[in-house]
């Protein structure tokens, strides 16, 4: 690349083709550089190339045959990838190598940047820099970027497969490592209640909202509901019975026996009134069976007024008795 402000025939006097100084050059001491060699105008010939422990300066060129400065193509490195993950600390950026070459004009180059190609993380830089007096060009390379890695989720993970995350550059691509992530539990709601009995046990039925995956959770058997149930009514003739059963299943866990119920003596039959001298009598009968029951009342006794029974008429003894006739 020239400068517009370079005058041709500055440009002419120092071929800069194989002059081109990267960062990749090693530098060669400044205490032995060795004399250009003089070639005549009629035989115009590009500079050489000199080994790197051996540096020369670059052959004067005819004025008439000016040549531009190839820009050497930096090729880039292709960045094989790593299941590791990086380390976070950053390369550091080399420093461009001090420019050997005297300037053919001035003796010491005065380079001005003049094209520069930013550095990613896939890919090195460049810095390109000519000298405006003779026209040579320093390239200086920059170093990668560090990658920006970070955990990306790449296949969500659902209640019934999977997910997978990728540690990824966030601004090349580049994929490092992945890992998998744990299937989701499933959202289930429930739709249905079957109620429990003593004998059978109910159920929830619940379905995911997300994968129609259905599950029954059972529930626990309720508890009997006993009770005491007259099975034989009592009599009074004979005794009943009762059962402790529950009133849902009707489950027997146990029975006890009744006691007889007391006769009811509420039929009456016959009455018999008591005298002064003979007791009376109440006889009945029990309304749900034959039995008979007689209730005896105490004789009267004499009701005597002036000696004589008031009930019956009999006369009082005194006790006096008079002598017979005889």
């Amino acid at each position: 690349i020239w400068n517009e402000t370079v005058p041709e025939t500055t440009r002419a006097q120092v071929e800069t083709t194989e002059a081109v100084v990267t960062t990749e050059a090693a530098t060669v001491p400044e205490t032995e550089p060795t004399t250009a060699e003089t070639i005549p105008e009629t035989e115009p010939t590009t500079a050489e190339t000199i080994p790197e422990t051996e540096p020369t300066t670059a052959e004067t060129v005819p004025e008439t045959e000016p040549t531009v400065p190839e820009t050497i193509p930096e090729t880039e490195p292709t960045q094989p990838e790593t299941t590791e993950e990086p380390t976070t600390e950053e390369e550091p950026t080399e420093e461009p190598t001090t420019e050997v070459l005297s300037c053919k004009v001035t003796g010491n180059h005065s380079f001005v940047l003049s094209s520069e190609k930013a550095a990613t993380c896939a890919a090195e830089g460049q810095k390109v820099y000519v000298c405006p007096e003779c026209g040579t060009l320093k390239k200086e390379t920059i170093s990668k970027l560090p990658h920006k890695m970070e955990w990306k989720t790449a296949d969500v993970a659902t209640c019934v497969a999977e997910g997978r995350e990728e540690y990824v550059c966030s601004v090349c691509g580049l994929v490092q490592n992945s890992r998998t992530l744990p299937v989701l539990s499933h959202d289930f709601n429930l739709i249905k209640k079957e109620a429990s009995t003593c004998v059978v046990a109910g159920k929830n039925i619940y379905v995911c909202s997300v994968c129609g995956t259905t599950k029954a959770e059972s529930l626990p058997l309720n508890n009997h509901k006993y009770a005491w149930v007259v099975i034989t009514e009592p009599t009074c003739n004979s005794e009943g019975r009762r059962d402790y059963t529950c009133t849902v299943c009707g489950k027997t866990t146990n029975s006890a026996t009744i006691d007889k119920v007391p006769h009811s003596y509420t039929v009456f039959i016959n009455r018999t009134e008591a005298t002064c001298t003979e007791a009376g009598e109440m006889v009945y009968r029990c309304k749900d069976c034959e039995a008979i029951k007689k209730t005896v009342s105490p004789a009267l006794g004499h009701y005597y007024i002036n000696h004589i029974c008031q009930r019956c008429g009999e006369v009082e003894d005194w006790g006096i008795h008079l002598p017979d006739d005889d």
